[in-house]
């Protein structure tokens, strides 16, 4: 065969290259007069790349409605708590955890930590996952990634995962049932594998704190979508 034709045959049968992209902190620091107030860091991407520019866009939109939530609690609640005596501001606390974070791969953990008054504040984790083809980008949920059937063997895995677990005492009590698959729909990606993201009182006690169920890349790949495993594979190779 010729050796053009060679050439061009390994490059269209290999995946594309996946550059690590730069993350910076966005750090927020906000107060909605004497009501609320919001602190914390989340993701920003730099460069100009489609990914970054989605990812980014999303992130701001995601916060600001988080942020605004709080705000508009607190201007409907606070006053007549003030009145009372309440002395403490409603809040809004921003973390994240980057996994993955290339020009075709990006995935994390946001977290929000919203306080309304009590003993603790709550604690939301969202797993957030975007996989650019060319210019396109879009997020993708389990559903893309699995069939029907190898989405049940995943969910029997980490149910057994769960159980094993020092931190899922409700599960292990019997004070919560099986996991399902809609409460896998928080997850993060990297080399390792697939990271499942559980909130406090999900499958134990505040205490435990969240709990991350991880499920080896090994045993996880077998069971993706061809077209995916070779995408994330990829990416996450250069991670």
């Amino acid at each position: 065969m010729n050796r053009a034709l060679v050439l061009l045959a390994v490059a269209v049968a290999s995946p594309s290259f996946a550059a690590k992209l730069t993350v910076k902190n966005k750090v927020w620091k906000e107060d909605f007069k004497d009501y609320a107030s919001v602190g914390g860091n989340t993701p920003v991407l730099e460069g100009n790349s489609p990914m970054a520019k989605f990812v980014n866009a999303a992130v701001d939109s995601f916060t600001k409605k988080s942020w605004k939530s709080v705000r508009d609690m607190a201007a409907e609640e606070m006053p007549a708590l003030k009145k009372g005596g309440f002395g403490n501001k409603y809040g809004q606390w921003f973390m994240y955890d980057m996994y993955t974070a290339t020009t075709e791969l990006v995935s994390f953990n946001l977290e929000e930590s919203p306080y309304y008054g009590g003993a603790h504040p709550g604690l939301a984790r969202t797993g957030m996952n975007f996989y650019a083809d060319g210019k396109t980008v879009k997020a993708f949920g389990l559903k893309d990634l699995f069939s029907a059937s190898n989405l049940e063997s995943l969910v029997t895995t980490v149910n057994s995962m769960a159980l094993k677990s020092d931190q899922a005492e409700f599960m292990q009590e019997g004070f919560t049932g099986q996991i399902e698959a809609d409460q896998m729909k928080d997850f993060a990606i990297d080399k390792k594998g697939f990271h499942f993201l559980f909130e406090p009182y999900e499958l134990g006690s505040w205490a435990a704190g969240p709990i991350t169920i991880t499920v080896p890349m090994n045993e996880v790949a077998p069971l993706l979508n061809s077209s995916w495993r070779r995408r994330i594979e990829a990416a996450t190779r250069q991670n």
